[in-house]
């Protein structure tokens, strides 16, 4: 007999946290997943990220699948099964952790998110009726669902922000956040200005205090593999500037507007890069 789920609210405070070594993940990969990228990583990638230091699975599912079977069948030794979907790119480890904690500190057999569950290992195993406590106030974006390039679209926009918005806290000046774009796994050192327009790609690595002039490209993909990209210290990149990697710029290093640098510049140093002008009559 399939079984039956109804949800119920408790709204109370969290106190109690949670071992990750006492947790397993299930993910469950719907068949209508859009798994595009997203800020440099696919929306399962991004997942992978949340979850990253639980024992976990991940498991294909089909519509008309029945999840409390699954997951039954899933369980493992751990005193919680937490079940994630996969086509949730901006679930965080806060929501995890804090949906974990809420069913710790209540002593809650079953636990519902937006999207997803927390269940007591010994209690999913033998339940048929299943009554979880859904948890508040958890934020709504964290389980917004990729199942088309217009969700994809929507969840870039709040990718774009909370990674622009880590930086800037991070003590990075971003002239222009809402125009520039930056992948999840670019470093920035304190300090440094990026103008508007500026993309940063990759697995790029920028030092302190650098200035990266308006519409500056960092390219690291080349259509098969991403390259990485190094800046030194205190570098100045010209408006309107490509970086080809694999590439390192070292310390106290001008790029003038313009250019596409391709071979590594070395500490100290002035690299430009033009094709010579030609003017012909009409």
């Amino acid at each position: 007999m399939e079984a039956k789920i109804e949800a119920q609210v408790v709204p109370k405070t969290v106190v109690v946290g949670v071992d990750a070594r006492d947790v397993f993940v299930l993910v469950l990969v719907p068949g209508s997943l859009v798994d595009a990228e997203i800020c440099g990583r696919t929306s399962t990638e991004w997942v992978d990220s949340a979850i990253a230091g639980f024992t976990h699975r991940k498991q294909q599912i089909q519509k008309n699948d029945d999840i409390m079977t699954i997951v039954k069948n899933s369980v493992i030794d751990k005193k919680y099964c937490l079940v994630v979907y996969a086509d949730t790119p901006l679930l965080t480890r806060e929501s995890i952790d804090q949906t974990l904690s809420f069913a710790a500190t209540y002593d809650f057999k079953a636990v519902q998110m937006p999207r997803g569950w927390v269940f007591e290992t010994e209690h999913i195993k033998k339940a048929t009726n299943i009554e979880p406590m859904k948890i508040p106030n958890l934020p709504d974006e964290d389980f917004i669902v990729a199942y088309n390039y217009s969700q994809v679209a929507l969840i870039g926009t709040y990718a774009r922000e909370r990674i622009n918005s880590a930086h800037m806290a991070a003590g990075v000046n971003l002239a222009d956040p809402y125009s520039t774009y930056i992948d999840a796994d670019v470093k920035i050192g304190k300090g440094t200005r990026v103008g508007p327009g500026v993309v940063l790609t990759g697995e790029s690595v920028i030092g302190k205090n650098c200035r990266i002039g308006c519409g500056v490209v960092f390219e690291s993909f080349d259509g098969a593999d991403k390259h990485p990209i190094t800046l030194g210290n205190d570098v100045f990149l010209g408006a309107k500037s490509v970086l080809v990697g694999p590439l390192m710029v070292g310390d106290k290093t001008h790029i003038a507007a313009g250019s596409t640098i391709y071979q590594d510049v070395p500490a100290n140093s002035y690299a430009m890069s033009r094709a010579r002008q030609a003017v012909k009559e009409i």
